[in-house]
């Protein structure tokens, strides 16, 4: 083992370094952008069951309605 390379083991620990902080914000930025695709599938559903419970709503008035007429 030579006892100096140049700065080539840093260089090579400071790369390694580097490469961690990159894996970890790529798995951040994932992370992030599956739970802002959970939020929006969420908000979508509550949104097509509101609008279910709306129309039958609506179906029952017009029920009524006939019944009346």
């Amino acid at each position: 083992v030579p006892l100096y390379d140049g700065g080539e083991r840093r260089r090579q620990l400071d790369v390694a370094d580097i490469r961690i902080r990159q894996a970890d914000a790529t798995r951040r930025d994932a992370l992030d952008r599956a739970r802002a695709d959970a939020a929006r599938a969420t908000a979508a559903v509550r949104g097509q069951r509101a609008l279910a419970e709306l129309e039958a709503g609506n179906e029952a008035v017009a029920r009524q309605n006939v019944r009346v007429a």
